[in-house]
């Protein structure tokens, strides 16, 4: 009765609420930081919650009619007489089916629907994030700044310092679409296999609601193959989104390993100090301008990654998990772990290496310098005392610290789950 009276009301209201929490994000990323901010940011918050609820007693009430079965199992069997025990098993085999309430015969109510709503909304705000009309210009203005002066390498070494650097972001980009890919193939592989077994010959890889008859042969191997592309086109998307990241975060390092480069030029006198100086600023603005376009993107990413894993931390330790289930949870946890590892890796090279550029300064031989020189020298050690951070929103700073506080926040609010 339940089921039939308020199905479609919260199966509109998860469809919904999918697309608001995306266009909030879109929102937020675009909007400037005052009470308009503040009002989308507790908006987000009341409808995540409420969505959260629905899902989490919705996984209660599966777990807790999987449990029946051994509620009875426990039971003193020796002392009921032949026609209980045949009601009881009769109990039993309708209580290995778990009541499972569903939106629109389409989203199942659980911790698994909260998770792909997350994850439905991340991926919706990064087409719209990285969209042509949304942040093309200012993509396009961050990468000519790499092709024009100081930034272009001069000489043969500086060639080969980007080249090297370019090589790298390469590798990385194959290696991580490699990972997404497999995960993908995997995961589609596992469900055919799993629906085989279970003897549900027509399921498919993804819910979804056809207004036609998809059981013969040729029209579901149509569907489940247009879902594997989809998902497969979605995870590429990803891997351009998170390379275009990190890869600039690389050429930051690029350009200070080329800027020292350039500082022991000054001690042979073919460099010009100022030239120096006004290399180092526009490194420290071009940092600037890569933080500003993404802060809020990592942010998000940061935060969707938090309540992801936990959840996957909370679904692996049901009791009615099956080895399907679990293969697709580790290798999607792993995709999003190495998409976030990345990102702090080189949010954390970036700082060190602006760190040591008082370090290249030091270790010129200052006695044979001009007394102008070493004032301007000392300018630039000055403003390397501060190192360049990447941070999402003010609040997060990508660094290797960071990702070991999104593991610790996680397994948190996984205790906390399991405390409830």
């Amino acid at each position: 009765m339940i089921q039939q009276k308020f199905q479609e009301i919260i199966g509109v209201q998860l469809l919904s609420s999918t697309f608001v929490v995306c266009f909030i994000l879109y929102e937020l990323s675009n909007a400037p930081v005052n009470s308009k901010y503040l009002q989308f940011v507790l908006y987000l918050t009341c409808m995540m919650t409420q969505v959260f609820f629905y899902c989490w007693y919705g996984n209660q009430l599966k777990l807790k009619s999987v449990e029946v079965a051994n509620a009875i199992f426990e039971a003193d069997w020796i002392s009921f007489d032949n026609s209980s025990k045949k009601s009881l098993i009769n109990v039993m085999r309708r209580a290995t089916k778990p009541i499972e309430l569903t939106c629109a015969y389409v989203f199942t109510m659980d911790l698994k629907t909260f998770v792909d709503i997350l994850k439905m909304s991340y991926s919706t705000y990064n087409l719209l994030m990285y969209s042509i009309l949304s942040n093309r210009k200012n993509i396009i203005v961050i990468t000519d700044m790499l092709e024009s002066t100081p930034f272009q390498p001069e000489t043969k070494e500086e060639i080969e310092i980007r080249e090297k650097c370019e090589k790298q972001a390469r590798s990385n980009a194959f290696y991580y679409a490699l990972l997404v890919e497999s995960s993908v193939v995997v995961m589609s592989v596992l469900t055919l296999l799993g629906a085989l077994y279970k003897g549900e010959h027509h399921k498919l890889a993804f819910r979804m609601w056809l207004p036609w008859n998809h059981t013969s042969t040729a029209t579901y191997s149509f569907i489940y193959s247009q879902q594997i592309l989809i998902h497969a086109f979605n995870g590429l998307l990803h891997v351009a989104c998170d390379s275009l990241i990190w890869t600039l975060l690389m050429f930051i390092c690029n350009q200070i390993e080329i800027f020292g480069y350039r500082l022991r030029k000054i001690e042979q006198g073919t460099n010009d100090c100022k030239l120096c100086i006004r290399y180092h600023n526009l490194i420290y603005r071009f940092a600037s301008m890569i933080n500003e376009e993404f802060k809020l993107m990592i942010f998000v990413q940061f935060a969707v990654s938090t309540l992801t894993i936990c959840m996957n931390l909370y679904i692996l330790t049901g009791t009615n998990v099956s080895l399907e289930m679990i293969v697709k949870i580790i290798m999607f946890s792993s995709c999003m772990l190495t998409q976030i590892y990345i990102l702090c890796w080189y949010g954390n090279e970036v700082e060190l290496k602006s760190l040591e550029i008082s370090n290249m300064i030091f270790e010129i031989d200052w006695l044979a310098l001009k007394e102008t020189t070493k004032r301007d020298l000392l300018m630039i050690m000055m403003r390397a005392r501060s190192p360049i951070q990447m941070t999402s929103v003010y609040v997060v700073t990508m660094n290797l610290k960071s990702f070991v506080i999104l593991l610790k926040t996680s397994y948190s609010a996984y205790n906390l789950l399991q405390g409830m």
